[in-house]
This record gives C-alpha cells, structure tokens and sequence, in this order.
C-alpha cells in the first residue's frame, strides 16, 4: 500500500496510475525482500502504456504480490535460474489481461481452484473475484496465473 501512496505523490493525475511502474517498484521491493539475485532469477514485465484506477492498482497490486511472492518463494529452488514475467494487456475497451508467469518447477499434484487450500491462493482468488474477474491457473510448464477483469472504476472522472 505505501508503494501506492508514493505512486498517487508522483502521478500526474490521481485517478490513473501507471501499472509497468508500479509493478517495477512493487518487484523490486520484493526482490530485495526475498534476496533475489537477479542473476539468476529475471523478472519481465509488458505493461508499460496501461494505466489503472487506484483502486483497480491496488486489487491488482495486491495480487501479482502474493503471485510473484510465491514465485520467489517456490519457483525456483536449489538455485534454479528462471525468468518471472508480469503483464497487464488491455483486451478491449475496458477489459484487461493481468498474467503472473514463471517458467519454474510448477505446482506440485493437481491443482484445484474449487477447493485451494494455500492462504495466497485463496487471496488472489477472493481479490479476482473483487475485479469481477476470471482467474485461470496453467501448471504444465511452470505456473502461469491469468485474471481476466474489466476496469471497474470510470476513469472519466479525473482529479486535478
């Protein structure tokens, strides 16, 4: 949440902030966190034109933290090298593709959304659900998480 408050200081309008920077920042901070070497673990991200409403910043925000977290955390044991991309694509008008991907050693066993039992998938579950969104898992090579969503706040309402 700090990481939003910085973001809306240096925005040049309070109602849309830009997700690549945001992102940028929140996996930087992560990285240092967790004691990443980037070296060895490299981190992607395609969302450099899109921007968010705050309050979509910070459901999305929260998510690709836990996401990316568990990526640091389990993707890449034993030093395994690997590469963790994060993008937001805009698909339409006001719908949007959030996609957290690792090519790291996946999630062991089947993996059922119906009944997760993993504290942090079950967050990005509820946080999806918040967007109004889809949440997809793909766990054949490495694990990519998709959430699809529709911009939920009018962004014609700008503040000066």
């Amino acid at each position: 949440m700090a990481l939003i408050h910085e973001e809306l200081y240096n925005a040049e309008n309070l109602v849309n902030i830009r997700f690549g920077t945001y992102i940028r920042n929140l996996t930087s901070h992560l990285s240092r966190a967790y004691g990443v070497d980037s070296g060895r673990v490299h981190i992607r991200i395609d969302a450099d034109d899109n921007t968010l409403a705050i309050d979509d910043m910070a459901t999305c925000g929260l998510m690709v933290n836990e996401l990316v977290s568990n990526c640091f955390k389990h993707a890449f044991p034993n030093n395994r090298k690997g590469t963790v991309s994060i993008a937001l694509k805009k698909n339409g008008e006001r719908m949007y593709v959030l996609t957290v991907q690792d090519d790291g050693v996946g999630f062991s066993g089947n993996l059922d959304l119906d009944s997760v039992q993993s504290l942090g998938l079950k967050l990005v579950k509820y946080l999806a659900r918040k967007l109004d969104g889809e949440l997809q898992i793909d766990n054949h090579t490495g694990m990519t998480t998709t959430i699809t969503f529709s911009q939920l706040t009018d962004d014609d309402d700008e503040e000066e």
